[in-house]
């Protein structure tokens, strides 16, 4: 489809909420849903509905900017991301996406709903508050979804727009272990992650050492577990970069090469845990350090 993929959408809304709120700049979300598309798999078969997607992504990129990101949010369901835009260009852009549609060969039989919020921070707020930023940019998902689901009750085919919110802010005394893991195998990344987030842990993935300097940088982790082996370096350049930035970064490295141990605890990392892994012996160093630090 040419679109973010639903695997990356996290990373990009998150990346773009964090430089909005960070630079007092609006973000609004756009969700779009192609109506009844169920029944056009149905009626018209797999093929054809397919082509419908494969078009759609191509299409939105063409009817919005270039700065603004084109997300595949779910099996027929997309989402928008527009920064540094007002309200009344944000609604423009998606009504010309819905009326637009006829004028497409390929796309000319389907229709679509959109619900439409804005993430407008206060440009009086003090520049030192502390956000939250995973549950702002959730939050600018959840909102932008009830109002395609609102959008669907009212006929569909149609723009509904939400009220706007301000970010969310961090509560004072409230404290959790932020944990960043940058691993390019999905299973590993994802089994990890649910094992270390049913303890409490707030924990973000990366694909790509690109990636995960993104999401340091975001999310400002207390521990990170990477894989030697990614798609573009060596996990180590994260040790060295990372320790670099902060000093008591806890690290942590998973990998299939038990030659290299000696190497990344070297660096300075504390643990070196060795493919296939051991889940709940991860689950439980990591539970220990929770009841250190939280």
């Amino acid at each position: 489809t040419k679109a973010i993929n639903q695997r990356s959408f996290p990373h990009f809304l998150g990346k773009a909420v964090a430089q909005g709120v960070r630079g007092k700049q609006a973000v609004w979300g756009g969700a779009l849903d192609v109506d009844h598309f169920k029944d056009y798999n149905e009626t018209y078969g797999h093929d054809e509905a397919n082509e419908i997607l494969r078009a759609f992504g191509p299409y939105l990129q063409k009817m919005t900017r270039e700065s603004d990101f084109v997300c595949r949010s779910g099996g027929e369901e997309f989402f928008l991301i527009l920064s540094n835009i007002t309200k009344e260009q944000a609604m423009e852009i998606m009504e010309r996406i819905r009326t637009n549609l006829a004028k497409e060969p390929v796309l000319g039989a389907i229709k679509v709903s959109i619900g439409l919020v804005g993430m407008i921070p206060d440009p009086t707020e003090d520049p030192k508050a502390a956000y939250d930023i995973k549950k702002t940019a959730n939050e600018l998902y959840k909102r932008a979804d009830e109002e395609l689901r609102r959008a669907k009750r009212e006929g569909r085919d149609r723009v509904c727009v939400g009220e706007s919110f301000r970010p969310v802010k961090t509560i004072p005394g409230k404290k959790t272990l932020k944990i960043l893991i940058s691993e390019d195998e999905h299973e590993t990344a994802m089994t990890l992650a649910h094992s270390l987030q049913i303890k409490g842990a707030e924990v973000e993935i990366a694909g790509t050492l690109s990636q995960a300097r993104e999401q340091f940088d975001i999310t400002q982790p207390d521990l990170i577990i990477t894989d030697l082996a990614m798609p573009d370096g060596d996990g180590t350049q994260l040790i060295k970069e990372f320790r670099a930035k902060n000093p008591r970064l806890i690290t942590h490295v998973i990998s299939g090469y038990g030659e290299r141990k000696a190497e990344v605890l070297a660096l300075g990392a504390q643990v070196f845990w060795l493919k296939p892994l051991d889940y709940r012996q991860i689950q439980e160093a990591i539970v220990k350090i929770m009841e250190e630090k939280v």
